[in-house]
């Protein structure tokens, strides 16, 4: 053999030793690497399962505010339409028309009720009637005072008018008076709760009574032509077989025959001003004031509000006579329709103070 022949011999034989070489396995691979090796791909799957959890949790978080929100959306449409119809009770709670037949003076039988769907009762309802009188106990204190006297009414069937508190009732004496009762809605079937309701009001408007007469007073004394007066009001408690335990309380107030003037109202009892009440510097001064008069004299914070009744000619200048106030105060101490400070700042927070206010000395709105 050659020496040419012997070298290519060698070559092949290398070759294929290196073949060989590179396609036997890999050695295998010790077992805590293998077992790191695997920990490793789970810690990376799970990373990846928290990426796409937290992706899925913000998606999930976005639909819930977005449901929420439409939620939300939702519960302050439905507050506003409570609202809308609260405020329509509230701006026409007393509306004034005449009863059947009062300008008539014919017989009791002439008194028929077609129009409101009622009759007048066929008898007398007798009981007891509470007067109240706000007077001064020293020269910066204010209380009310109250006496009690027989009653006789007579009370048309149906109410006249309702509102978001009371229902409203014509009624007669027998000298021919003519008046307004006001019961509530809802009424507690304890007779001690239900007189105890119906006091808060009557006080109120004892103290509204007050505060016009101050008002007036101080008007004239300074030039202004301007009076307030308002209707008395009183707790009547009446035999009635249809109302709880066979007695029905009332708050009776004059029957006002407003003639050919307009019944208007001027502020609500949450503080709100009616556009009647933003063109009005009077009435506007009338609840200023008596947040000046009120507060040093019951001790506490208390503005008459829920402004409502006729407005009229009085020689050189105005006079107003209002009915059902609204006695809104720090410790919501006078009824349903004391509707607190916050009423109170609601109304300081939109009045703006006109020479009336400077003149009575209640200039600048403040806080409540």
């Amino acid at each position: 053999m050659s020496a040419e022949s012997s070298s290519s011999l060698r070559e092949s034989k290398s070759s294929r030793s290196e073949a060989a070489a590179t396609t036997s396995p890999p050695p295998p691979v010790p077992a805590p690497a293998q077992r790191k090796l695997a920990t490793l791909q789970l810690l990376l799957k799970v990373r990846q399962a928290r990426a796409e959890h937290a992706e899925l949790k913000a998606t999930v978080h976005e639909e819930v505010d977005l449901y929420r929100e439409s939620g939300r959306a939702e519960l302050l449409r439905a507050e506003l339409e409570r609202l809308s119809v609260s405020t329509a009770r509230l701006d026409a709670r007393l509306c004034y028309g005449l009863p059947p037949h009062w300008r008539d003076a014919g017989s009791d039988g002439a008194w028929a009720a077609a129009a409101h769907g009622g009759e007048w009762a066929s008898g007398w309802l007798s009981g007891s009637e509470v007067v109240y009188t706000a007077g001064k106990t020293s020269a910066d204190s204010l209380a009310v005072s109250h006496h009690e006297q027989p009653v006789r009414l007579l009370i048309y069937s149906r109410p006249f008018a309702m509102g978001g508190l009371r229902q409203a009732f014509y009624a007669r004496d027998a000298a021919g008076g003519r008046f307004v009762l006001k019961r509530a809605l809802i009424e507690s079937s304890k007779l001690q709760k239900r007189v105890l309701e119906v006091h808060a009001d009557a006080e109120a408007a004892a103290l509204s009574m007050a505060v016009a007469e101050a008002f007036t007073a101080s008007c004239a004394a300074k030039g202004q032509h301007l009076s307030v007066a308002y209707l008395p009001a009183s707790v009547v408690i009446l035999a009635h077989p249809a109302a709880p335990g066979g007695k029905a309380v009332y708050l009776k107030e004059p029957w006002l025959d407003v003639g050919g003037c307009k019944w208007t109202k001027w502020t609500r009892n949450d503080g709100h001003i009616m556009p009647d009440g933003a063109a009005d510097a009077g009435m506007q001064a009338f609840a200023h004031f008596s947040l000046h008069f009120l507060r040093p004299r019951l001790g506490f914070t208390a503005m008459v509000l829920d402004a409502q009744g006729i407005q009229h000619s009085r020689g050189a200048g105005l006079a107003y006579t209002l009915t059902d106030p609204a006695l809104c105060s720090s410790k919501g101490a006078y009824g349903q329709a004391d509707m607190g400070a916050t009423a109170i700042q609601a109304f300081l927070d939109h009045h703006t103070c006109g020479c009336i206010c400077s003149r009575l000395g209640c200039g600048g709105c403040g806080t409540a």
